[in-house]
């Protein structure tokens, strides 16, 4: 991590202050909750304006099993969708420094020296990104600046919850019930016209945008690692303007969303499912300009089970937003939200991790198991049929931690989302939310009724 300074040549503190907006996983300005309130404040208090990315020391750590914290595919898809936003924003008359530091020590640094009154960002529900939040407010405190968190990353609010998060429903059906009967997806903020200008100290200092480092220091690593295969289902690109093409292709130019509950369980090639859980992960796509765009198309085209289904799986995803808030550290840990069974957890032996490597490397024998790991190893991607079904196998068939398969997604995915993936993963393993002891998929009978002909595994394995 590279320690900045900024000197200011005429010796004394900033003359006026600076609002700063960190980006986390909302790199869009389309439909931007946080950003309109940062860009609001800034303009009434008649401040500067600083946007910022950190691309986290953190990440470069391995998991507890080894597992490598970011993979290549997820990275360059994050710094893809940087490159297109830095754009953006300095067409709107804003700055927008991408920093390979960390946000703990470096925003209170900022916050001081370009006498930062409030740091905007959007809120997040994962253990790690919550505590910290609360590290990073009591550190800006010490310099008199505030840290103003917005819900961004779901479709509803806190306070538009029907229920007091501790009586958060234990089933998925319960809470869509609730939710669908009582709550209302709020309506959608335009782009920003203008981005208040930034402090001028910035451009008079050693501080810099360290974007190009960031990707010349991945684009090595890509090319040791091998880039994406051109068998994916399609080869995501980051940025909000390719989400939104995709969105495009999938309702308006194909109308696919029309047979999207037949489809949503295919495995080869661009059609078969929205895919849009790429650009959803990292906030490129707002979840709430998705779901209105569903309503557009009942209202202009079409209604039927299949539009309405992928608002239903919206909300599988808003679900496991608010367990992960609601339940913290122990989605974490190895009997999950089954806290009565924390002391039966299990130890791992050599077998299970030499099970586990087969798993990762697609050489469990398996053929539909390991077509899926191909996949996930030279793309980044796996559909929602092989995710269940390759977590299933590896924690049920080879008696592995789920926590293993859960810390591999983090590293292979590029649409990783730490409570969609860690939610799904203790489901799988039966110490979730509903949680039972025998969750096991029929892996052969799947391959039947998803592969009848062999053509998914014939493309993955030959």
């Amino acid at each position: 991590m590279t320690t900045h300074k900024l000197s200011h040549s005429n010796g004394t503190n900033p003359s006026h202050s600076t609002t700063l907006f960190w980006f986390r996983h909302d790199l869009r300005l389309r439909d931007q909750l946080s950003l309109t309130a940062a860009i609001r404040h800034a303009k009434k208090q008649g401040n500067r304006f600083l946007m910022l990315y950190f691309f986290e020391p953190r990440w470069r750590k391995t998991d507890p099993f080894g597992n490598e914290r970011i993979g290549v595919y997820r990275a360059q898809f994050i710094l893809e969708t940087l490159q297109e936003l830095k754009l953006e924003v300095e067409d709107l008359g804003g700055e927008l420094l991408v920093l390979d530091a960390d946000p703990l020590s470096e925003l209170p640094r900022l916050a001081e020296e370009l006498g930062g009154d409030f740091v905007f960002a959007s809120r997040h529900v994962a253990d790690e990104e919550t505590k910290q939040e609360q590290a990073l407010a009591r550190r800006l405190d010490t310099y008199n600046c505030k840290l103003a968190l917005v819900w961004n990353h779901t479709l509803y609010q806190e306070q538009d919850l029907p229920f007091a998060l501790g009586d958060l429903p234990d089933i998925y059906t319960q809470f869509r019930k609730q939710v669908e009967r009582s709550a209302r997806v709020g309506k959608l903020l335009d782009k920003p016209s203008q981005i208040p200008e930034p402090p001028q100290e910035i451009y008079n200092s050693s501080w810099g945008c360290q974007l190009a480092e960031l990707q010349g220091e991945w684009q090595d690593q890509l090319e040791s690692y091998g880039k994406r295969d051109p068998r994916a289902t399609i080869l995501h690109k980051g940025g909000a303007k390719a989400g939104e093409a995709r969105l495009a292709f999938y309702f308006w130019e194909n109308n696919l969303i029309e047979s999207y509950k037949d489809t949503r369980n295919g495995l080869i090639g661009p059609r078969y499912s929205t895919q849009f859980s790429p650009w959803l992960a990292i906030g490129a796509l707002s979840p709430r300009w998705i779901w209105h765009e569903t309503l557009r198309y009942e209202d202009t085209i079409k209604a039927n089970s299949s539009t309405y289904w992928v608002r239903f799986e919206l909300l599988w995803r808003e679900y496991f937003q608010w367990v992960a808030y609601a339940y913290g550290s122990a989605l974490f840990k190895p009997y999950g939200l089954t806290a009565e069974l924390q002391r039966q957890a299990p130890k791992l032996g050599r077998a299970s991790v030499k099970h586990f490597q087969r798993w990762t490397r697609g050489e469990t024998g398996n053929d539909f198991v390991d077509a899926n790991m191909k996949e996930l190893n030279l793309t980044g991607f796996m559909s929602n049929r092989g995710r269940q079904n390759v977590a299933s196998y590896l924690v049920h068939d080879l008696g592995v931690d789920w926590r293993r398969g859960a810390g591999y997604f983090e590293s292979k995915l590029i649409d990783y989302d730490p409570a969609s993936n860690w939610g799904n993963w203790a489901y799988i393993a039966g110490v979730g939310n509903d949680p039972r002891p025998q969750r096991k998929f029929n892996t052969r009978g799947q391959a039947e009724r998803y592969d009848s002909k062999g053509e998914y595994r014939a493309l993955w394995l030959n």
